[in-house]
């Protein structure tokens, strides 16, 4: 799983993946990112929403071509 995120991760633009980083691995709010990427928050909220939205489509896609756990926990 994490090799998939990465990769996942990597298919993003670089703002959107730097965005997808502070808000949801560094935990920095929505304020904080949206002034140092000199954005507006409704801007940061808007990218975030819509990178997840990609990494979600890529693990999906990753998940269901048999490389991530099976139900059984082998895998």
């Amino acid at each position: 799983l994490r090799e998939a995120l990465l990769a996942a991760l990597r298919e993003l633009e670089p703002e959107d993946r730097v965005i997808v980083v502070q808000r949801y691995v560094l935990d920095n709010d929505v304020a904080t990112v949206a002034a140092e990427l000199r954005m507006t928050p409704q801007a940061v909220r808007s990218r975030a929403s819509r990178a997840l939205a990609r990494v979600r489509g890529a693990l999906g896609a990753d998940m269901a071509e048999g490389s991530g756990p099976t139900r059984e926990g082998k895998g």
